[in-house]
């Protein structure tokens, strides 16, 4: 699980696939507001967002 977190890809929006079977398209914010913290995202998350992703897992399964 630790992998998957770290690549940050299942936190990534879905669109259609490119041609190296990766998204190639996608809508930003497509869900969300752009002016709330985003919940998936149309490109990697950044270490430090991964950080956070990491944090409110753990917040969520600690509850």
């Amino acid at each position: 699980v630790d992998e998957w977190v770290e690549s940050g890809e299942p936190f990534m929006t879905s669109g259609c696939k490119g041609e190296d079977g990766k998204v190639a398209c996608n809508r930003p914010y497509a869900n969300e507001r752009p002016s709330e913290e985003p919940r998936n995202f149309p490109f990697p998350p950044t270490k430090e967002e991964i950080e956070k992703i990491k944090e409110e897992l753990w917040d969520y399964t600690t509850q």
